[in-house]
């Protein structure tokens, strides 16, 4: 037996048989170091991490320079979730060997873990300046740089990744992320395809293109992705946590009610799961469940991003329980004025008339739900209109049927002097529009466009091609709004109006 024969049945993956000639090699020679931190390397393989961290310790103790002690150390230290040891280690490591591409890669992955993105960053960047042909370098550098919400220099280093790796499943997956970030719904959902065409049965592939349809308003389609993850996996949380978001943007709130539920069995202390819930029950005015969850929610997550505030303080309104509703409304306050965070806007129209404060309140929502262009493709204006042309308006609603918004908006359509105005009415909403008010706004204007299937590209491309004057969004911050496309820049004229 000899550390030649151990160290090859280790490269083989023959991990009992190595070890077992290890710890014999050991007995005959206890202060032989490598011995013991090739050992360790063994035991973090298998993930018996303590037995790693106790390995590798000895071996320090008889070479306490070793930078490969130290970071492996660390990989035994965060394997055992004990991150702020493991970084400690990791330091170590680069200390005695700043160009170690493995150690910086390693510390980049603790701090990811530790939410210190912007220092992972730094340090994947280390590993990819001393290991420029690392793809996997690369893309957890992406991820970092994603998580600082930095998504075009996130998009460089996962393109970095695959041209260095093609078929790297992952990286595919993760450029979709970004780009869904950004926005590119159509292009991320490509990337998502050429990934699981690497790799079939990548459950994380499927629900993530089913959020790009998604946000392409193509609920139907998100649905059969999801769906087709939990074939894949019966246990993947994301996939029943996003069906029951998607069950209920159509309003079958049975269907939601059911899959968040199993996802709530899955994990009882997920955040993502106990917020759409949340809204759910807020939704459907099931305000006792929903208080409950609110409390438990504060109790699981101290994150000051999350509102708890504002649906606390609206679900007491709409119970008329009054208790503390000054103390409350000046919580939700505060949020904004003080904290500058963002809130959802309805609600606030019934606290408060300072104009000021809703003003701050939207300008710090709607910068964090629909960031600034910086290149945004502004639409052609149309110029003025000639003697024989018409002013072309667009009116966009998710409310086109017997709803208080078309009750008050129908005759409004019919005063349009039809010589001089042509009339686009926009519809948003999920459900068949067909009712009495339907066909009475239908006959007031020129075309009436069920939207329903449509996503913003496409969206966009149809207004763009009747180069509307003024485009106006008559849902404002309410349910089945698309806030989206106003950011695009529908009309060189927006009005936000009822």
């Amino acid at each position: 037996m000899s550390l030649k024969q151990a160290f090859a049945l280790h490269q083989q993956g023959r991990l009992a048989e190595a070890e077992a000639i290890y710890l014999s090699l050991i007995k005959i020679q206890p202060k032989q170091h490598q011995i013991m931190l090739l050992l360790g390397a063994l035991y973090i393989q298998a993930s018996k991490f303590d037995k790693a961290v106790n390995c590798i310790n000895r071996s320090l103790k008889l070479n306490f320079d070793n930078p490969q002690g130290h970071c492996n150390l660390g990989a035994a230290l965060e394997g055992l979730d004990r991150l702020e040891s493991a970084l400690a280690s990791l330091d170590k490591a680069v200390i005695l060997k700043a160009d170690y591409p493995l150690a910086w890669f390693n510390r980049g992955n603790v701090l990811t873990k530790l939410k210190r993105y912007e220092l992972a960053a730094q340090s994947y960047a280390q590993a990819c300046h001393f290991k420029p042909d690392d793809p996997e370098a690369w893309m957890n550098h992406g991820l970092a740089l994603q998580s600082l919400r930095q998504f075009d220099d996130a998009l460089l280093s996962q393109e970095r990744a695959l041209s260095l790796k093609p078929n790297y499943a992952e990286a595919w997956c993760n450029k979709g992320n970004i780009l869904l970030d950004l926005k590119r719904s159509q292009e991320a959902i490509s990337c998502y395809q050429h990934a699981l065409s690497l790799k079939p049965h990548y459950v994380e592939a499927f629900v993530n293109k089913g959020n790009a349809l998604f946000v392409l308003h193509k609920p139907l389609q998100a649905i059969t992705q999801f769906k087709q993850a939990l074939t894949l996996d019966s246990k993947y949380l994301p996939a029943y946590c996003n069906l029951g978001a998607t069950y209920q943007e159509l309003e079958q709130f049975d269907q939601a009610l059911t899959f968040l539920q199993t996802a709530l069995s899955l994990a009882p202390d997920d955040t993502d799961v106990n917020i759409q819930l949340l809204s759910l029950y807020a939704e459907t005015k099931q305000f006792d469940e929903a208080i409950v969850l609110i409390k438990k929610l504060r109790f699981l997550q101290n994150d000051k991003s999350l509102d708890f505030e504002l649906p606390q303080m609206f679900i007491q309104m709409r119970k008329c329980d009054w208790h503390d509703l000054p103390q409350a409304i000046q919580a939700v306050r505060h949020r904004i004025l003080e904290d500058k965070l963002p809130s959802e806007l309805l609600p606030l129209l019934a606290i408060s008339d300072d104009l000021l404060f809703l003003k701050q309140a939207a300008i710090q929502y709607t910068q964090k739900q629909y960031p600034l262009d910086h290149n945004p493709q502004l639409p052609e204006s149309p110029g003025l209109p000639s003697n024989n042309q018409r002013v072309a308006i667009g009116y966009f609603s998710s409310d086109f049927r017997q709803h208080a918004v078309s009750i008050l908006t129908a005759e409004l359509f019919e005063l349009h002097d039809r010589s001089k105005f042509e009339l686009h009415a926009f519809y948003l909403g999920h459900t068949t529009p067909r009712d009495a008010t339907t066909e009475r706004i239908a006959a007031a204007v020129d075309h009436f466009w069920d939207c329903r299937q449509l996503d913003d590209e496409a969206l966009l491309a149809l207004t763009r091609k009747y180069k509307l004057a003024v485009a106006v969004d008559l849902n404002g911050a309410t349910k089945g709004r698309r806030t989206s496309l106003f950011a695009k820049r529908l009309a060189p004229i927006q009005i936000n109006y009822l």
